[in-house]
């Protein structure tokens, strides 16, 4: 009657972990979904308001919205990824999370800043 006891426990401990593991795949797989959807958005935001503070004034065309979000993938295409990390043992910690979600919105700080010197000439 004890080994069967124990052996149910182990069952439900195994059946427990890989549930525990198939949630946090889930999970996981959404938060990257999220965080790569607010990045094509946000780098949108910010090369299409680059573009036509730096680009247009030079001549160059208007882009809209979806251009410049496409525009915005050839970086990420071309270096692989942005990795953030220096290997794949690396943890991800807060301050890649910051820097990631941040980064976008203090080149387009840059850029505004720029573009108001130079309204200023």
């Amino acid at each position: 009657m004890k080994e069967e006891q124990s052996i149910g426990s182990l069952i439900f401990d195994i059946f427990t972990n890989i549930m525990s593991m198939i949630v946090g795949i889930i999970l996981g797989g959404f938060t990257m979904v999220a965080i790569m959807t607010y990045s094509v958005v946000v780098s949108g935001c910010v090369v299409m308001n680059l573009w036509a503070w730096f680009m247009v004034p030079l001549g160059l065309p208007v882009l809209g919205y979806l251009q410049s979000a496409g525009i915005s993938l050839i970086p990420i295409y071309l270096t692989r990824g942005g990795e953030i990390t220096k290997n794949k043992y690396d943890k991800v910690n807060k301050t890649m999370v910051c820097a990631v979600l941040l980064r976008p919105w203090l080149i387009l700080l840059t850029g505004f800043i720029l573009y108001s010197i130079l309204e200023l000439y």
